[in-house]
């Protein structure tokens, strides 16, 4: 898992040099979604 998660994060920067706007956009979506699933998977049915 670590190494999965260290080759998307550099991935990510290096994305995120070439072309920021994009990225950061990603980032907010994903952030939002994250936010908002988090609450609803960690809720008991």
């Amino acid at each position: 898992m670590t190494t999965v998660f260290t080759v998307i994060t550099v991935a990510l920067i290096l994305v995120g040099r070439s072309d920021r706007r994009v990225t950061r956009a990603a980032g907010l979506r994903r952030g939002r979604a994250l936010v908002i699933r988090a609450p609803n998977t960690l809720k008991p049915a």
